[in-house]
């Protein structure tokens, strides 16, 4: 997995705290996302994953609630919610085709 940057953050919705982290996932092929129909292309990706901070631990501990992918197309950009784990299925996917090249 090839990543282009990584920002932290938080963001405080009512009592809870909410960390944010954005990075840049680089594709190498097209790829699809699994119950996504649209084929997107080979580019660097914005990846947002949300994490709520976990109360009542004697250390800081958070716990992924969202994951998305930012596509930008046709003049506009959508947020699409995934999964983690087809997020990372795809990206090992990708690296495997470039290793193999």
């Amino acid at each position: 997995m090839t990543q282009a940057s990584l920002q932290t953050f938080f963001v405080e919705p009512g009592d809870e705290y909410t960390l944010v982290q954005v990075d840049g996932d680089i594709f190498f092929n097209p790829f699809t996302l699994s119950g996504d129909p649209d084929v997107l292309p080979a580019g660097t990706y914005e990846v947002v994953v949300e994490e709520e901070l976990l109360q009542g631990l004697s250390f800081l501990a958070y716990r992924k609630t969202a994951t998305y992918l930012i596509v930008a197309s046709k003049g506009r950009t959508e947020r699409r919610k995934i999964s983690w784990n087809d997020l990372e299925a795809v990206l090992s996917q990708d690296q495997a085709t470039v290793e193999d090249n």
